[in-house]
């Protein structure tokens, strides 16, 4: 596996789009105080993409300096993009979703395909 050492400086500039490209900054998990994440990279002029984890206060009122606040240093991992397939699941009967998530009040949303807002879908979890 390929690594590369990148600074605070360097991984601050991609992350808040200043240079370079950010791929991917997912949260991966929370604790107490911090938040989790996953970021996928791309620096500046370059093909190759790297990964690394970081946290941050979860509120204004932590005391954090932002990501990778300890370290002045971070060793990242070279990564690559392939697919892979997912199932996921509907009630039986149903048809493809739309626009918003179902298809012209379908599975129990109360709103029409296509509009802005949050609605329901009683059988799955809440995402607003």
């Amino acid at each position: 596996m390929s690594k590369r050492t990148f600074t605070k400086k360097q991984l601050r500039a991609i992350l808040w789009d200043e240079e370079g490209e950010a791929v991917l900054n997912k949260i991966t998990g929370t604790g107490r105080w911090d938040t989790h994440y996953r970021f996928i990279f791309k620096p500046e002029g370059e093909d190759k993409l790297y990964e690394t984890e970081y946290s941050k206060g979860s509120t204004e009122q932590q005391d954090s300096q932002g990501p990778w606040e300890y370290e002045d240093e971070i060793e990242c991992d070279e990564v690559e993009a392939y697919e892979k397939t997912v199932t996921d699941y509907r009630p039986v009967g149903t048809a493809e979703p739309g626009p918003c998530g179902n298809k012209n009040g379908e599975w129990g949303c109360t709103e029409k395909a296509g509009h802005d807002g949050p609605h329901r879908h009683p059988w799955r979890p809440q995402t607003w």
